[in-house]
């Protein structure tokens, strides 16, 4: 980057004249744009890791990517295979930034990813759902399947609604 002056000379001939001019060339550093092949990204929470590709045309060797929020998103880089994987870890939202910095040849360049995690919809198991009456109160309950559970996590049941009935007929227990 910088700035040069060029000073050309026409010599004289039979038909022209001498010629003598200078010009001043400003030379600036290239831009080095990365292009991940995604500005966006939702995940649902438990979702697997996800790889990304992303060009870059610049010659920095120094490549880094960084999560505003870890807690919600993680993200490695592979500079060598230019490939980025991202994790969602919890719900929310994170930006990712991406940045190359300058070189003799090339400014800075930085490019963000926007990554949304969301809730993770679980189904419920219900226990035994029809009696015969008897005149007693009966109660019906339900778990969370284990299966709509990631990892170690526990999701519990905290309230019911509708869910004790004594006399016969058909009835809608909520939580």
């Amino acid at each position: 980057e910088g700035t040069a002056t060029i000073k050309v000379m026409v010599p004289a001939s039979t038909n022209y004249n001498q010629i003598e001019a200078t010009c001043e060339v400003t030379v600036e550093l290239a831009t080095g744009d990365i292009k991940p092949e995604v500005d966006d990204i939702t995940f649902t929470y438990g979702d697997a890791p996800t790889t990304i590709n992303y060009d870059y045309s610049g010659n920095s060797v120094e490549i880094t990517a960084i999560s505003s929020n870890e807690t919600v998103a993680k993200v490695t880089i592979d500079t060598a295979n230019k490939k980025l994987t991202i994790t969602p870890v919890n719900k929310g939202d994170a930006t990712l930034t991406i940045k190359a910095a300058a070189t003799a040849q090339f400014k800075e360049s930085t490019v963000q990813i926007k990554v949304k995690v969301n809730p993770k919809p679980v189904s419920l198991e219900w226990s035994e759902d029809t009696f015969i009456y008897d005149g007693k109160s009966k109660e019906i309950t339900a778990e969370v399947s284990k299966a709509s559970i990631v990892g170690n996590d526990v999701v519990t049941v905290t309230s019911y609604k509708g869910n004790k009935q004594t006399n016969a007929g058909k009835y809608t227990a909520e939580v």
